[in-house]
């Protein structure tokens, strides 16, 4: 009689070489590296539980970091097996960024379309609230953010993004007003 051999469980995390992200936001996965990107890497961090001594890995909902060299520059956030969110790290100095973004850009297969979102969702994050004082290292990376967004938007944007983008871009307008409003 055969053995079955049990599924192979993810561990905590994978590595691949590159990836391709599908127009509906599934990820398909390769261990070949895009020619010219030896230094890139994308780490796959499963979710885990507990659950009555037993460590149950969540395989729907993950995140995906990409690595330019050690360093980590871009977060894809999946949930249901679906990319629903991006960001650039917010550890990056303005210069590493406009790398980040000429690399993701390079890398394509569908990557390219989630620079947008990524650069939103860290000027989002990243944005003083309150009280809160800015370092100079933040402020110049919120400086530059507006440039690199127009320079990427010939780039389509990424499809199962763009319910968020309205959200996005109220922020947006809300942050324009309060910036008015200290002016006076």
């Amino acid at each position: 009689m055969p053995r079955h051999n049990p599924r192979r469980l993810p561990g905590s995390g994978r590595k691949f070489g590159s990836l391709r992200i599908l127009d509906d936001g599934r990820i398909r996965y390769s261990a070949w590296t895009v020619p010219g990107f030896w230094g890139a890497s994308i780490n796959v961090n499963y979710l885990s539980f507990d659950l009555e001594d037993r460590e149950i890995y969540n395989t729907s909902s993950y995140s995906v970091m990409i690595r330019w060299g050690t360093e980590p520059i871009f977060l894809l956030y999946v949930t249901r097996h679906h990319v629903l969110e991006a960001q650039f790290t917010h550890n990056l100095t303005p210069e590493q960024l406009r790398e980040a973004v000429s690399v993701i850009r390079r890398m394509g297969n569908g990557l390219e379309k989630w620079i947008t979102p990524g650069l939103a969702h860290l000027q989002y994050w990243m944005a003083p609230t309150g009280s809160e004082k800015l370092t100079s290292e933040k402020k110049a990376v919120l400086e530059i953010i507006p440039g690199l967004l127009r320079s990427v938007r010939s780039i389509p944007i990424a499809r199962p993004w763009r319910p968020l983008q309205l959200k996005w871009e109220r922020w947006k307008r809300e942050q324009a007003l309060q910036k008015r409003r200290k002016k006076r």
